[in-house]
């Protein structure tokens, strides 16, 4: 009996697992099919229905488009508020001021902030990060132009007649500023070491000019004795064999003078 009981238990446990599993993979085709990608932006931005509600659904779409530590997650309004838009950002975690919710302008391919204190609820009270946006729905729910949340929003009003609305964060403005500043000092000490390998270059060069000059030096000299030694070797092999030559005839003619004076004594 209780073996049936465990088994009816591990079947049921079974079958809810595979039904999670199974609306976790829905959701995220249906999610996928509502999704397309926008053109006119530096990197690749997909429109969305909707953003994630928690860190589970922040988590999944963060796999699904690729996104990573060094390009963070973000799902944000357009800067219209007209359309939701989901897409793996050039910084990573980024911290946000309060009373801030932020939006991507297409134009620049940036992120600026909409200041929030108007909203009749929602706006974060806290300084938070970009990676846990979804905390605060407010920041996201739009319609027709408008922040849900914004009570003093006027649909359809247009873009450059909201500007009052909605200011750059500071940190966000020091954050790229410094970066910035960054990849011209290492541009910087880029160009400033390969001068400095060209120059290394020369010196090592002109410091290997004089060694080469030797050595051919030493080559040549090398040769000219190798030749007039073996010129002298030459000359002097060539005087001993003349008067090796020279000596048998001397003896011919003393020998012949000696047999003459043998005639005579006779």
């Amino acid at each position: 009996m209780h073996d049936r009981n465990f088994k009816g238990f591990i079947m049921e446990f079974h079958a809810k697992l595979c039904l999670t599993f199974l609306g976790i993979i829905c959701s995220s085709l249906l999610h996928l099919l509502d999704s397309r990608k926008l053109e006119g932006y530096e990197f690749p931005v997909y429109s969305t229905e909707f953003c994630p509600r928690n860190r589970s659904e922040w988590d999944q779409r963060s796999s699904v488009i690729s996104c990573t530590d060094k390009n963070g997650y973000m799902c944000l309004p357009n800067e219209n508020r007209t359309e939701l838009l989901e897409f793996c950002y050039i910084y990573g975690q980024t911290p946000i001021e309060n009373d801030l919710c932020l939006f991507l302008i297409k134009r620049y391919s940036r992120v600026d902030a909409y200041n929030c204190r108007n909203f009749s609820y929602g706006c974060p009270d806290s300084t938070y990060f970009s990676s846990e946006i979804f905390k605060y729905p407010s920041c996201s729910q739009i319609e027709n132009g408008c922040f849900l949340a914004d009570s003093t929003c006027k649909s359809h009003i247009p873009e450059e007649n909201m500007q009052s609305n909605s200011r750059t964060t500071t940190y966000l403005q020091e954050t790229i500023v410094y970066m910035e500043e960054t990849t011209i000092y290492r541009n910087k000490t880029t160009v400033l070491l390969e001068i400095q390998n060209e120059q290394s270059k020369e010196r090592f060069a002109w410091a290997l000019f004089p060694a080469f000059l030797g050595l051919l030096v030493s080559v040549c000299v090398t040769y000219v004795l190798y030749f007039f030694f073996k010129n002298k070797i030459k000359k002097y092999r060539r005087n001993i064999h003349d008067e090796e030559n020279l000596i048998p005839l001397y003896e011919r003619q003393h020998d012949r003078t000696g047999f003459n004076k043998g005639i005579i004594q006779y």
